[in-house]
């Protein structure tokens, strides 16, 4: 599913591994309006590696071109057919109706708080196809918090909620504010790097095939996140607190620009050796030039879904099968 979404907004990653511990949510139903409502996501870690690009296409463009705004949603949800007593209400002014309801689900949005805790964001590349020898950059946050500027209101009166229902917004700030973050650099053989459920299932394999009287073993799901048996190499350690500022235009007439984002950094030590130095610039060419695919993209390209130029290929060779099997023998053309 991520990497589907990444094929959409053109995204230059692939997503290979992930995990989260727990997520808990918290909605204010008596007062979506006015309160927030919470989403707390524990454990979260996320592998991903560069992907192979035949074309320099940027996210950007497709990203915000393909975002559903309120108003469209709140046009397919009244494209459903309407009970008996919304009929009469409908009728009277379906416009006005539209965009009061449009204008109240942004409201709602804006309530929204996202908060993670204890994330591990791991970028792994493979310099060389034909080695196992990997590198990696592990970025480890221990609090993130994204919530709309709205949200830093504590109280909010009744009139300004009126207000915001019938009058857009203009401008809409998000911000994102991390703490406790570290980077790390690692080194690692593709080989010893397997995940554990790959593990696991290649030990049920082994079990099926020496003992077929046996019934399949059930493994159960792990409960902690694995475990790399690598050890990364702390390079730098952020201090204080950052902050990534993201204003979107919501009204087209203004001459403001689409997308303003502002990002700013308390303290950013870096420790690095010439070694350290050498493996960031491998990586920084993975995502700047990717030609060619890693051995740890051969090794998940068996997962890959089959797209057009597949289905095409398979046709060619069954197609050509079957001309090789039409030709008719002798005992049969003598029957004819």
């Amino acid at each position: 599913g991520l990497n589907e979404l990444g094929e959409t907004f053109n995204l230059p990653i692939q997503f290979v591994d992930g995990f989260i511990s727990s997520i808990e949510v918290a909605i204010p139903w008596s007062k979506p309006l006015t309160d927030n409502s919470m989403v707390e996501v524990d454990g979260l870690l996320i592998t991903v590696q560069p992907k192979q690009r035949t074309e320099d296409v940027s996210m950007f463009d497709s990203m915000w071109g393909s975002m559903m705004s309120s108003m469209q949603l709140a046009e397919e949800y009244l494209k459903q057919d309407p009970l008996e007593a919304e009929k009469d209400f409908s009728a009277a002014e379906p416009l006005t109706g539209l965009e009061m309801f449009a204008r109240a689900i942004e409201t709602v949005f804006c309530r929204v708080k996202v908060r993670l805790t204890n994330t591990t964001i791991r970028v792994e590349h493979i310099p060389n196809p034909d080695t196992d020898y990997g590198i990696a950059l592990e970025v480890r946050i221990k609090l993130v918090d994204y919530f709309d500027q709205v949200c830093t209101e504590t109280e909010i009166a009744g009139e300004t909620i009126a207000q915001r229902v019938h009058e857009r917004v203009a401008l809409s700030t998000k911000r994102i504010k991390l703490s406790g973050t570290s980077l790390y650099t690692d080194e690692f053989s593709l080989a010893k790097n397997a995940s554990p459920s790959q593990s696991a299932a290649a030990l049920g394999l082994d079990a099926m095939a020496g003992s077929p009287e046996m019934p399949p073993q059930h493994i159960a799901s792990p409960e902690s996140p694995p475990q790399p048996e690598s050890d990364p190499i702390l390079i730098s350690r952020l201090q204080g607190r950052q902050e990534m500022k993201l204003q979107l235009k919501q009204d087209e007439s203004l001459t403001d620009p689409n997308v303003e984002v502002e990002f700013n950094l308390d303290q950013m030590p870096l420790f690095l050796s010439p070694r350290q130095v050498n493996l960031l610039i491998k990586l920084a060419k993975g995502f700047y030039c990717p030609a060619s695919e890693g051995a740890l993209g051969a090794v998940h390209s068996k997962c890959k879904p089959m797209d057009l130029r597949d289905f095409a290929r398979v046709e060619q060779d069954l197609q050509r099968q079957i001309s090789t099997k039409r030709v008719p023998s002798r005992g049969l053309a003598s029957h004819t």
